[in-house]
């Protein structure tokens, strides 16, 4: 019941990430039209609070599928316990500087709405409203965090560690191979102290 409610938490934020993008792709255009037009609509503002949206909604839902980029090679070689105890510290690192991030943006963000801090472009926008999408992305990475973190000291994989193998089969069927490609050792056709 636990995991099916933080999975759509996920992927409730990535759907908010997707409508951000939408958002944006849909401003882009608006001020494309409006400038061959001859009007100037002024969407930089929000263009660039939508793309701070669409950053911070989606970390948690990518940390989950794996698709952070990772650098598993020091660990590759180590057995399971070992590489279970470097898993667990730094999915606790982690955690510990996103929650710190977390505390932050929480107080930027009321700063903001106590000050009545508008930005500073022609539709002064209340700051604390892109701030919020700020303020849950990261709030859902932590969450996401915390959910490694336990399933890690479980004794479970961490759904963020992808195998190479998977990774290598995932490709060959995106690339529409269906079984893997046979690697022949290259023959040399010339002898010693030929000229190739």
């Amino acid at each position: 019941m636990l995991r099916l409610m933080l999975s759509r938490l996920y992927t409730a934020g990535a759907y908010l990430a997707a409508a951000m993008m939408v958002l944006l792709v849909l401003l882009v255009l608006t001020q494309i039209v409006a400038r061959n037009v001859g009007v100037l609509v002024e969407t930089t503002e929000i263009s660039g609070f939508s793309l701070a949206a669409i950053t911070f909604l989606s970390l948690a839902y990518t940390l989950k599928q794996g698709d952070h980029i990772r650098v598993s090679l020091l660990i590759q070689g180590l057995g399971p316990v070992k590489r279970r105890l470097i898993e667990l510290w730094c999915t606790g690192v982690a955690l510990g500087i996103i929650a710190m991030l977390v505390v932050h943006t929480g107080v930027m963000v009321y700063e903001s709405w106590s000050f009545q801090e508008v930005s500073p472009g022609l539709m002064a926008i209340p700051v604390w409203i892109p701030q919020l999408g700020m303020l849950i992305g990261v709030t859902l990475l932590a969450i996401a965090l915390l959910d490694e973190f336990v399933l890690i000291a479980s004794g479970k994989r961490p759904s963020y560690a992808v195998s190479s193998e998977e990774e290598v089969a995932e490709l060959l069927e995106e690339a529409g191979v269906e079984d893997e490609p046979v690697v022949r050792p290259a023959t040399m056709p010339f002898t010693r102290g030929e000229a190739v």
